[in-house]
């Protein structure tokens, strides 16, 4: 496997780094210097936490007793530089949902169970984290503090949460949530506040402008949404047939969406709308 990077200053491609292990969820820390990510490679009782330097591309390997545990599923990195990551179960039951210092690199004492399987997710400052649970037939989508890990609220949609994904906004006022008949915008404490009709996924907040950008997958468009009054602010084709799902990342200047679509990831210049820049995979 390979570690895709790409320079958003200089319109480069960079160097991939190369990955021999099954990695799964990952983050950035605080300082963009390292990705750590949870692996499905285990060994006996023993799982792994991977670690990137993305100066060089060094690889370091943390393990730590998994017991039971299947391979690695997910795993977010708090504004404090706490990483929460947790294993999949194999067959039906809880598993830890275990913490890394990742400023000193040591395993901290778990933070309860989780029933089999979760997403995280975590907003640009990291400050807050949803946590959706998509195993059970009633999971509970909640949030949590960044920093302390306690709960800021949640609900349950009464149904499977397997297709449920998340985003935060910029500050954690706002959480995009891809169900209840569009696009779910709630509050900090998970309160409905609107829905956004005909939208899907990917979507993403902007991190720096109160922007969110969502796709129309009737029209095969990137649709650009101002937060402050829920107005359509444009849109921008984005020249193929798009089918919902996938990923969004708006990059840290605000001036490109990255889509992930059927045929790769699109770039796309949010500052001059109409500019879809190609496909870098």
């Amino acid at each position: 496997g390979q570690i895709r990077r790409y320079d958003v200053a200089s319109g480069i491609a960079l160097t991939p780094f190369a990955t021999s292990t099954s990695i799964t969820g990952c983050d950035i820390t605080v300082d963009h210097r390292f990705l750590y990510c949870t692996d499905l490679e285990t060994v006996a009782e023993t799982g792994f936490v991977r670690k990137f330097d993305l100066v060089n591309g060094a690889l370091t390997s943390l393990p730590f007793v998994k017991g039971g545990d299947g391979g690695g599923e997910e795993l977010v990195i708090g504004a404090g530089g706490i990483a929460l990551f947790h294993h999949n179960y194999p067959g039906s039951g809880p598993t830890p949902l275990r913490r890394l210092d990742t400023n000193t690199d040591t395993f901290l004492s778990s933070l309860g169970e989780l029933w089999e399987g979760a997403n995280f997710y975590s907003g640009p400052g990291k400050e807050t984290f949803v946590v959706i649970e998509r195993a059970l037939s009633t999971g509970t989508i909640f949030r949590m503090d960044g920093r302390t890990f306690a709960g800021l609220g949640g609900f349950s949609l009464g149904t499977n949460n397997g297709g449920v994904e998340a985003k935060i906004n910029r500050d954690g006022t706002l959480v995009a949530l891809s169900c209840c008949g569009g696009v779910s915008i709630r509050s900090r404490t998970l309160q409905s506040i609107r829905t956004l009709p005909g939208l899907t996924l990917p979507f993403a907040f902007d991190p720096n402008r109160d922007r969110f950008y969502a796709t129309d997958t009737t029209t095969d468009e990137l649709v650009a949404i101002d937060t402050g009054t829920w107005q359509q602010l444009f849109r921008i084709p984005v020249a193929e047939n798009v089918t919902g799902g996938g990923d969004m990342v708006v990059s840290s200047n605000g001036e490109f969406v990255f889509m992930r679509t059927p045929s790769g990831v699109r770039m796309i210049n949010v500052a001059a709308p109409n500019s879809v820049l190609g496909v870098l995979s």
